[in-house]
């Protein structure tokens, strides 16, 4: 973005207001009210909008925060914030805790599409003010809408008042549609457009966006009136103590804008074509930050199979000693889904075809029959940690297990890999079968060295394992004695997320903390100690995803965090 259109600064805002049509006495008047909500700032963003970010500045909800992590953390996190703060505001001119918080409300931000118009022109109702040089341009960037709650209308007034003999401020005046517009300029910065609807501080990089949602607010035409809008501020309730929401009202006209921008030659899948909608939010409870994303969708567009209950036979695989887990179904379809978008765009059709020749070439097996085909039932791939033998110096190593229906297909194409590792690795592994726990097992073994590498074989007449790592093959090879679903880190992250679904991810920080601290990184990329202090107060992710309609895809994040120490 040019520096005539980048974004507003806080002392704009904090200038705006300022001179927002005699907003302080307006706001006196008025009264404190009740909390505003994100349907009270959606009511003036346009339907086109193409994003709508929502932000709780409620410190209750924020402050949840402080019962997690240990001091250090806390002093991390503090710091950011500082140094965030300065950036934002220097520190000479305004300080958010001092001067913004004890009346800023809720903020909304909105992205609205480009528009070739000539800016604002004067009608019967406008003021004598021109409109500024900047607002004639054709505009080809996506537009800025700043929506302000205004929780405590004295103290604004107060501040107003305060800020006023600080501020080397230049001021026009324009009214459109019986409502008010300033033309703010501080020093030699971009002139910032505001306006004052209820109780919100409205403010926006062009003067047509203000007019545009002045025609959305009286018009009832925003947002919040939308269908889409109204069901994706219905999704923020489910959201416990919800601090962010994010809104795709318009995700068609988003890909189009993405795809002018960035890609002419690249066509939008076909997928995304059909994605009608989407929220995220992020709120605060007693486990940590939870995320949950919601996609309206063309349900005939996407290729889904039923999600199942967890097979107790591939979690009940997995030690405690587990670090992370990746859990689904059907790899079968998501590889033919990811080639018929690869049809859709010639770049990524060019790198599709490349990946699968340079396999084909390197070890003779094709993709789409000799991998892919046969895997159309669940798997699970896990890092295991482990000192043992050839993992000693690592500190883990992988398991995969896959589901098939046709076993005959799978040990073929096994039996091609053992043929490829002794014909094109340099080193020439040798392929022997032995038994773990009465089990046959190929090893793949460095014959001149007698290192077993990893090998394979059958847990159960459908249940291929393939093991990196001779001690995780004899473990998983045998019944687990304390499997990760038992442990009380997996039930607490794990278990709070939606069931049934398509799968998990599962990550246990202490180990991956464990592994750092074992191994640590060469002088010049060491982590801070201000990272590693936030790092420790995690106890682990979990993700799922599932399809609580035919048409609505739902992803939930768990960043589970420590009690405070």
């Amino acid at each position: 973005m040019s520096e005539q259109k980048r974004s507003f600064s806080w002392r704009l805002v904090a200038a705006a207001l300022l001179v927002a049509g005699g907003a302080g006495a307006y706001f006196y008047l008025q009264g404190m009210g009740r909390k505003l909500t994100p349907l009270d700032s959606a009511k003036i963003v346009p339907d086109d909008a193409l994003l709508a970010a929502y932000i709780d500045t409620d410190s209750q909800n924020w402050d949840r925060l402080q019962q997690f992590g240990t001091p250090e953390a806390q002093a991390a996190i503090a710091k950011g914030f500082e140094t965030l703060q300065q950036g934002i505001l220097p520190q000479e001119e305004l300080n958010y805790q001092q001067d913004l918080k004890p009346w800023v409300g809720d903020v909304m931000l909105a992205l609205l599409p480009p528009s070739s118009d000539s800016g604002s022109k004067p009608d019967s109702e406008s003021s004598s003010a021109e409109t500024p040089a900047a607002e004639t341009a054709t505009n080809s960037e996506v537009n800025t809408l700043l929506v302000v709650g205004i929780k405590n209308p004295f103290k604004a007034w107060m501040f107003q008042r305060n800020f006023q003999s600080q501020a080397d401020i230049k001021v026009a005046e324009a009214e459109y549609k019986g409502v008010k517009i300033s033309i703010t300029n501080v020093g030699e910065t971009p002139a910032t457009y505001s306006m004052i609807i209820g109780k919100h501080l409205v403010l926006a990089d062009r003067q047509a966006s203000l007019e545009k949602a002045i025609d959305s607010y009286q018009a009832s035409t925003s947002v919040a009136a939308s269908e889409q809008g109204n069901e994706m501020i219905e999704k923020w309730q489910e959201i416990k103590n919800p601090v962010i929401q994010v809104h795709l009202p318009n995700a068609d006209l988003l890909t189009q804008q993405f795809q002018a921008n960035f890609s002419a030659t690249a066509k939008v899948p076909e997928q995304l074509e059909g994605l009608k909608y989407a929220v995220i939010g992020a709120g605060i409870d007693t486990d940590g930050i939870r995320v949950k994303m919601q996609a309206k969708v063309d349900p005939a567009l996407f290729k889904q199979v039923e999600p199942t209950p967890e097979n107790a036979s591939l979690l009940n695989r997995f030690p405690i000693e587990t670090i992370a887990l990746f859990t689904g179904q059907n790899l079968k379809l998501s590889w033919e889904n990811l080639g018929e978008q690869a049809k859709i765009d010639p770049t990524v059709q060019s790198s599709f075809d490349f990946f699968k020749s340079a396999v084909k070439t390197t070890t003779n097996l094709d993709l789409d029959r000799d991998i892919f085909n046969w895997m159309d039932g669940q798997f699970a791939l896990g890092f295991i940690a482990s000192n043992q033998g050839i993992l000693a110096q690592l500190g883990f190593g992988g398991a995969i297990l896959l589901e098939t229906s046709d076993r005959p297909l799978a040990e073929a194409t096994m039996k091609k890999i053992d043929a490829t590792f002794k014909t094109k690795f340099p080193i020439g592994l040798e392929a022997n079968t032995t038994k773990y726990q009465n089990m046959p097992v190929t090893e793949w073994k460095i014959p001149s060295q007698d290192i077993v590498l990893g090998g394979y074989g059958w847990l159960e007449q459908n249940l291929l394992l393939i093991a990196l790592g001779q001690p995780l093959i004899e473990l998983m090879s045998q019944p687990i004695q304390a499997p990760l679903n038992t442990s009380n880190n997996f039930q607490a992250i794990a278990g709070s997320l939606p069931t049934p679904n398509h799968g998990y991810f599962y990550l246990n920080m202490d180990q991956v903390m464990t592994l750092l601290n074992r191994a640590p990184l060469p002088p010049g990329n060491q982590i801070s100690p201000e990272v590693l202090a936030v790092l420790n107060s995690i106890q682990g992710m979990g993700l799922t995803n599932t399809w609580p309609e035919a048409d609505m895809a739902q992803v939930d994040v768990l960043l589970a965090l420590k009690s405070k120490q």
